[in-house]
């Protein structure tokens, strides 16, 4: 599905619905919520750029 920003201007997040069902399917896989896998993804980009700015 193509990026619309229409449809996602009044949203706070910015995610095309296909990555949402993505994410949401690999959330289910481990299981986790939705949101408990968005933090889990977000602490590990985090710690990925940190590391990355310390080398």
């Amino acid at each position: 599905m193509p990026y619309d920003p229409e449809n996602y201007r009044l949203k706070s997040i910015y995610l095309p619905n296909q990555l949402c069902a993505d994410a949401e399917g690999m959330a289910k896989s481990e299981y986790m919520n939705f949101s408990a896998y968005v933090r889990k993804l977000i602490v590990e980009d985090l710690k990925n750029s940190s590391a990355t700015a310390n080398s």
